[in-house]
């Protein structure tokens, strides 16, 4: 109990001339809420708020927030830092984005992993369109059944944004999350290999994590390397926490325009990226026919966001609604424990980094997509690399190749990507020096 539900107004003014002792008793009994003076006895004025013998629930309520974290994976340029920025701006409406922590083409700005930490009560915004009826966003596309009126509800600029107020008769509840940012997967300068140990260092000294962001630029399609360092990190995840259940994926540079129920194509080609990316998690190096079959993928949660930072009223209230609802997500999940001993350290470090597997092992990821995606077998084992805590050398018995390898060039032949992934998880970056041709082993 709080020492002011225990103490009246006057006998917590007595106290300030109370021995040591009493007056350390009532500074635990308060939960904090006053701060202790070794000179002058306990100071009065409360720690939030400032006023005297403050007894209001929303200052407790700061006192003891709930905790979690997060680390957040994804591409340089994927919109990690914008995410955070505007995670910021979320919980204190006060703050200013500050842009310089934004890279820019593509150029990442986060060298090494930082932390974050916000502070937030999870305000609740809404909006109301200019008769001051308030907007349903969640049934916005099916209330416009023309997509050019959804648009033009969405460029609405009379509608106005508000926020919930507070029952002052209700206890506000306040998070602290700590957020973890990492340099970019897929660095454009190289760094990859650099940049591993250092986000396995960071996540070991955080011990644990509520929720793992993947964050996905939605008009990007992910490249050989970018699929093979999440095939990677997936390893280290697993390795550190045993499972992948605090997963979810999260999309940025998202149109709400091209979000509305009748364009079905633009809406199937972001269901199925994002069931191959939650295979290329669930599958943990193994591909036997079971994992790449479509029934057994066990979607994990999205979110789409636009962080564009000029935005109408109603699209404003689109993207607050998501922020509020991750960061609910996270202190509401438990946090999992990493396991972060020496020998457990070790086994990650042995997982071999993409950057120096051989390209056999890349053949082999691109043809287990493309099987995916046609739903059937992969055409052939291919031999990769075995190491600990890694994919095991596989033969296939039927192939006459040397040494095991692939017999006939032209059943794996994917020197045309293109014509397997067509415009969902094309490989290539744009980059001239993208390795997303390989030449087939030379056959007997």
């Amino acid at each position: 109990m709080a020492v002011m539900e225990k103490l009246t107004k006057a006998e917590v003014y007595e106290a300030k001339d109370a021995s040591f002792d009493k007056i350390k008793e009532i500074e635990l009994e308060s939960g904090g809420m006053y701060d202790m003076d070794h000179v002058g006895g306990i100071l009065l004025d409360c720690k939030i708020c400032g006023e005297k013998a403050c007894n209001k629930a929303s200052c407790k309520a700061q006192l003891n927030p709930k905790t979690g974290s997060v680390l957040m994976f994804g591409k340089t340029q994927v919109g990690k830092s914008s995410f955070i920025e505007f995670v910021k701006s979320y919980a204190d409406p006060e703050y200013k984005i500050d842009n310089s922590r934004i890279g820019t083409g593509f150029r990442s700005k986060t060298e090494m992993p930082v932390e974050f930490v916000v502070k937030s009560n999870l305000p609740v915004y809404e909006v109301f369109d200019s008769s001051d009826t308030k907007i349903d966003i969640g049934t916005l596309s099916h209330k416009y059944m023309d997509p050019e009126d959804y648009m033009d509800a969405l460029n609405d600029r009379k509608a106005t944004l508000r926020p919930v107020p507070h029952n002052p008769g209700s206890l506000q509840h306040f998070v602290e999350i700590t957020l973890l940012d990492t340099p970019g997967i897929e660095d454009t300068n190289g760094r990859d290999v650099e940049h591993a140990p250092k986000i396995i260092e960071a996540m070991a000294r955080m011990k644990s994590f509520n929720l793992i962001i993947i964050i996905i630029n939605c008009e990007d399609t992910p490249s050989v390397s970018h699929q093979l360092a999440f095939d990677y990190y997936s390893k280290v995840i697993h390795t550190f926490q045993g499972h992948h259940s605090n997963i979810v994926f999260l999309y940025t540079h998202a149109d709400y325009e091209k979000c509305h129920y009748s364009n079905t194509e633009h809406l199937s080609v972001m269901e199925l990226r994002h069931k191959v990316l939650s295979q290329l998690f669930r599958c943990q190096g193994s591909y036997s026919r079971d994992d790449v079959s479509k029934a057994m993928i066990e979607l994990y949660p999205m979110y789409n966001i636009d962080l564009k930072e000029r935005q109408r009223p109603i699209t404003q209230c689109m993207r607050l609604t998501t922020l509020r609802e991750i960061l609910s997500q996270v202190v509401s999940m438990p946090p999992v424990a990493l396991d972060a001993s020496w020998s457990n350290l070790q086994r990650i470090e042995e997982i071999p980094h993409p950057d120096k597997l051989n390209k056999m092992h890349k053949k082999m990821i691109l043809e287990t997509t493309r099987a995916i995606l046609e739903d059937r077998e992969p055409c052939v084992d291919v031999p990769v690399m075995a190491s600990k805590g890694s994919m095991t050398q596989e033969h296939n018995p039927n192939n006459t190749g040397k040494d095991g390898g692939v017999a006939d060039q032209s059943i794996c032949d994917l020197d045309d990507c293109a014509d397997y992934l067509p415009d969902l998880m094309q490989p290539g970056s744009g980059d001239e020096d993208e390795d997303d041709h390989f030449a087939a082993p030379a056959t007997t």
